[in-house]
C-alpha cells in the first residue's frame, strides 16, 4: 500500500508526506506541488525533501502551460515528505581567521565559510585580480585557498561570490596585502 498525507504546519506552506524513505526506489521521479500564492517569484521557488535529520533541497521549476499556473516541479530519488518554499535569502560569506585591508604575508591560506538558509550551494566564484582562483571544498561549508604562484607577493583584489539553488547572490570584494 502506498501512504499519503498533506500536513498544514501553523507556519509555512503545506506538507506532503509520500509514503516513507526507507521505501527503494528503481527510479527518480518528478512530484509536482500546486502554489496557492501566485504572485511569489517564480524563479525563488524550491522543493525540501526531509525524513529525520535528513534534508535535501531541488530547484522547483514553475509549469510553463497557462492549464498549469501555480504548479512547480522537481526530480527526486527518494521518498518522504516534501514541501515547496520560497528562497529570498542570499548565502552569507564569512571570512575566517582574514579580513578586509590586512596584510596576509604571515598566512599559509585564506578561508571562507559559506552559509545557506537551504544549506545548498549552487556555486561558489574566486576571483584574484579578475582572474579565477582554485578554492577547494570538502562538501563542507568551508572554502580554502592554499597560497601559491597564483597569488604572488603585493596588493591584491578578491572578489568572492556565492550563489544559491534559487539563484540568490552574495557577492564580497576583499583588498590585501600578501
Amino acid at each position: 500500500y502506498f501512504k499519503y498525507s498533506k500536513i498544514n504546519p501553523s507556519v509555512g506552506k503545506p506538507i506532503y508526506q509520500l509514503h516513507n524513505h526507507s521505501v527503494p526506489l528503481q527510479t527518480a521521479f518528478t512530484l509536482k506541488i500546486k502554489d496557492g500564492i501566485l504572485f511569489l517569484p517564480t524563479d525563488k521557488m524550491i522543493m525540501k525533501r526531509f525524513w529525520g535529520d535528513k534534508e535535501e533541497y531541488k530547484k522547483a521549476v514553475a509549469a510553463t502551460e497557462e492549464a498549469e499556473q501555480g504548479w512547480y516541479k522537481a526530480g527526486f530519488k527518494q521518498l518522504g515528505n516534501f514541501q515547496l518554499i520560497a528562497d529570498n535569502e542570499p548565502p552569507e560569506i564569512t571570512p575566517i581567521g582574514f579580513k578586509d585591508g590586512m596584510n596576509a604575508a604571515k598566512l599559509n591560506r585564506i578561508i571562507f565559510r559559506v552559509k545557506d538558509n537551504t544549506e545548498e550551494i549552487a556555486s561558489f566564484t574566486a576571483l584574484l585580480d579578475g582572474n579565477w582562483l582554485r578554492f577547494t571544498n570538502d562538501k563542507a561549508k568551508l572554502f580554502i585557498y592554499n597560497f601559491d604562484e597564483y597569488c604572488p607577493p603585493g596588493k591584491h583584489e578578491l572578489k568572492i561570490t556565492a550563489e544559491d539553488l534559487a539563484g540568490n547572490k552574495t557577492e564580497k570584494t576583499y583588498l590585501f596585502t600578501r
